[in-house]
């Protein structure tokens, strides 16, 4: 036996004598006292030789009682059948103390998850307009016109907001990669974006893709939509800006407020890592891959290689899946560029829904808050959170309405050009007040992107003509039902 262990000498000979020690140096070593006769301080308690065996005192003879032999001479030992009762009602006591402290926690939690549930958030009492209401004249009204035809409905906007609708910005950043010269690489663009609305009037859900190549013009510069999380980022960095995600995110929330003419309640930054395990935890999902998925980038580290036809995806395919948008040399492409992406998204997307609305319980609900908490920024409290999910969860398959962004590819006029996608502008208003607007009052021409930050008028006028085409058409709307049985047929080429 160890006597480290059990604080007390053996009355044994210890091993060290029996291997030739001096008992006295073996004692030393044994009880913890050095050569000058001090106690060692070793961290554990320590007890001297004659501490070894207890004093016993004497116990009271009774004359009544005979000696039957000699062991009768020795006093009796206290009775040691009243410790173990001392020590099982002491057991007992800390166990039901335990039991009521965990009894009281569960009880709080589910008391906050059952009010946070049933509480509406408290963005629902923001009135605040985002964006200047103020007409913007962008041409002389000839007198024989209408002015209400170029200022919008000629009275002051109605700003009385819709209650219990609210809109959310998602953003989805690239992976992070090791270069091959042994560098990381941080990603900051954020090729998914997606405004999303949710209105718990009508249990409904609209979900409208941005292209990641839409043209967006800032201070004179030109950009992709993709870039302008990074461009704010990098604002927030010469700023000194403590949190920078936070900044960029809001930055972008404005951006979008002032020139879309729509209030964003909510955003949410998604790490792609979080997106993997979000598909793990749900069990993986089933997804027709409309053909041959190939495609190597060694510098990033990206390899996508799926066959053609229906089939079960985990995370790591998932990405794969969702990341495609060209193949290898002599490898199919979407014919439609980064809206067939889009629209294999929305197969991805569909597919995700249903199989979470299916899976859905406690264990499902832990792995999706842990993955939540370590995988995406957002300003969604975490009582809101449980309100939003309740309510994701009641609304209908049928009821989530994926929406095509109204544009047109604009390929490059000349070698060294970028590729952009330019919005229409005349169907992008009429979107807006079908899907994203909880203002009483229309948006209108007049108000709609006052700075113009979706189109250029002198560097790339192709840009212009797609933006003020009156020849525009609307994005096509799915449900997530429709999608689920019939996915989206994707032209390749």
């Amino acid at each position: 036996m160890n006597t480290k262990n059990n604080g007390r000498n053996q009355t044994n000979r210890s091993p060290a004598a029996k291997n030739g020690e001096s008992p006295v140096r073996a004692q030393s070593r044994e009880t913890g006292v050095n050569r000058n006769g001090a106690a060692q301080n070793n961290g554990t308690q320590s007890f001297s030789a004659n501490a070894s065996a207890p004093q016993k005192s004497a116990a009271p003879q009774k004359s009544a009682a005979p000696q039957k032999n000699a062991m009768n001479a020795h006093p009796a030992p206290h009775a040691p059948q009243k410790a173990p009762k001392s020590g099982k009602k002491t057991a007992a006591i800390v166990i039901l103390a335990i039991l009521l402290v965990v009894v009281t926690v569960v009880a709080v939690v589910l008391a906050f998850l059952l009010k946070s549930a049933f509480t509406k958030p408290s963005a629902s009492k923001d009135t605040e307009v985002p964006f200047n209401v103020t007409p913007v004249e962008t041409e002389e009204v000839p007198e024989t016109e209408d002015p209400d035809k170029h200022t919008g409905n000629g009275s002051e906007f109605d700003a009385t907001i819709t209650p219990d609708v609210y809109n959310f910005l998602l953003v989805g950043k690239d992976k992070d990669y090791m270069q091959p010269n042994g560098e990381m690489h941080y990603s900051y663009n954020t090729d998914t974006i997606m405004l999303v609305n949710l209105d718990l009037n009508t249990m409904k859900i609209s979900v409208l893709q941005i292209p990641r190549d839409t043209y967006v013009e800032l201070n004179g510069s030109y950009y992709k939509i993709n870039a302008m999380y990074q461009h704010f980022f990098n604002e927030g960095s010469k700023k000194n800006v403590e949190n920078r995600i936070d900044y960029a995110m809001k930055s972008f929330c404005d951006m979008l407020q002032t020139s879309l003419c729509i209030k964003i309640h909510y955003y949410a930054y998604v790490d792609l890592g979080g997106f993997i395990k979000l598909v793990d935890a749900i069990g993986g999902v089933d997804v027709e891959v409309p053909f041959r998925m190939k495609y190597d980038d060694d510098e990033q580290g990206l390899h996508i290689d799926l066959e053609a036809g229906f089939q079960h995806l985990d995370g790591s395919k998932a990405e794969q899946f969702v990341r495609f948008r060209q193949g290898n040399d002599g490898e199919l492409d979407y014919l439609t560029a980064d809206i067939g992406r889009q629209d294999a998204q929305k197969n991805f997307m569909a597919a995700l829904l249903a199989k979470i609305k299916s899976s859905f319980g406690i264990s499902t609900v832990t792995s999706l808050v842990d993955i939540a908490l370590d995988n995406i920024t957002t300003n969604v409290s975490l009582s809101d959170s449980v309100y939003f999910a309740r309510q994701l969860l009641a609304v209908d398959m049928n009821e989530i309405r994926f929406i095509g962004f109204p544009g047109h590819d604009v390929p490059p006029a000349k070698a060294g050009d970028p590729w952009f996608y330019a919005m229409y502008r005349k169907n992008m208003i009429s979107l807006i007040n079908g899907y994203f607007n909880i203002y009483k009052s229309e948006i209108t021409d007049a108000i709609f992107d006052p700075s113009r930050i979706y189109t250029s008028t002198t560097k790339f006028p192709q840009v212009n003509d797609i933006y003020t085409s009156a020849l525009g058409t609307d994005g096509k709307v799915y449900t997530a039902d429709e999608i689920k049985q019939n996915p989206i047929k994707i032209p390749t080429y």
